[in-house]
């Protein structure tokens, strides 16, 4: 599978966009649609907290396409310690777009097509709102800073349990975030040197993890 998508990724990236929050944060769902014509790729590297024998890190690349104004479709492959690499297919559909006014409306199913992705083959469909709670009105600083939203419930991989938490930027290069997903906590930092490449560490659970993604258009 890498080697068909790594060379893909490399076309992509001749274009650069900018998004001003990445897709999703360690596998939870947000309403941080990739916009049509858009792709956002993320590496993550985790060093889990396992007993004796389990593996002691994963490495996992996520693809993001922005296929229409409503259908985003990802691509999650996940490498437990250099064995075999799993794959699955996320579509996430807009029904009702966010405004100033509403908060969006997105449903979607993580592992569409049931293959065995880290031991779990179910499908795991879910639905979530996002929205931006303050907008700053100039770019976003300590005193105006920009916070939104996400809130949302799924079955299967999702634990048939709700999950949400807040991102914020205090200036155009720094933010972070805090989630509750599959019921534990993740608090992330963010740096974004560049308008295509953004930074992220930080924790989910017991397991500490870093990343870097990178935006363009295709």
């Amino acid at each position: 599978m890498r080697s068909y998508l790594w060379p893909l990724t490399f076309v992509l990236l001749l274009i650069c966009s900018s998004a001003a929050f990445a897709g999703d944060t360690v596998f939870m769902p947000t309403g941080n649609q990739v916009a049509k014509g858009d792709f956002e790729y993320n590496f993550i590297f985790v060093d889990l907290d396992t007993p004796q024998g389990a593996p002691d890190y994963a490495m996992i690349h996520e693809f993001f396409f922005g296929l229409t104004e409503r259908l985003e479709v990802d691509v999650n492959v996940l490498d437990l310690e250099g064995n075999e690499e799993d794959v699955e297919i996320n579509p996430y559909f807009t029904f009702v777009k966010e405004t100033d006014d509403h908060p969006s409306f997105i449903a979607g199913t993580y592992n569409l097509f049931r293959t065995n992705f880290g031991g779990d083959n179910r499908m795991s469909p879910f639905c979530l709102s996002s929205y931006n709670i303050f907008k700053p009105a100039a770019a976003p600083s300590l005193s105006d800073p920009l916070i939104r939203g996400h809130f949302g419930w799924g079955t299967g991989q999702h634990d048939s349990d709700f999950f949400g938490g807040v991102q914020f930027l205090v200036d155009p290069k720094i933010g972070g975030a805090v989630y509750n997903y599959q019921g534990d906590m993740a608090f992330i930092g963010v740096y974004r040197p560049r308008k295509c490449l953004e930074l992220r560490g930080g924790t989910l659970g017991g397991d500490e993890w870093g990343s870097f993604g990178i935006f363009a258009t295709w």
